[in-house]
């Protein structure tokens, strides 16, 4: 799934549950020789669902990826749409 094609759908339809979801570059991290994105899903349903969702990584996607599979397992699979 292209994930990264689709995010302002993503984040509109997870912030309409109730989630903070929160995509970051972080560049200092990139001249340290890290992954600079940082995924996090947290708060609404996610509260009470074992917490905030989280991945760094150095691929956009993904992080992504794991942060919709993380919301999916806490949630159920039809929390994110395909």
């Amino acid at each position: 799934m292209n994930w990264s094609g689709r995010l302002p759908e993503l984040m509109e339809h997870l912030g309409r549950l109730g989630v903070t979801f929160i995509v970051k570059f972080d560049g200092e991290r990139l001249l340290a020789g890290g992954g600079p994105w940082t995924v996090l899903a947290s708060g609404g349903p996610l509260a009470v669902a074992d917490g905030p969702v989280r991945c760094d990584g150095r691929d956009l996607e993904r992080c992504l990826s794991t942060v919709v599979a993380g919301i999916r397992s806490r949630l159920g699979p039809d929390a994110v749409p395909q």
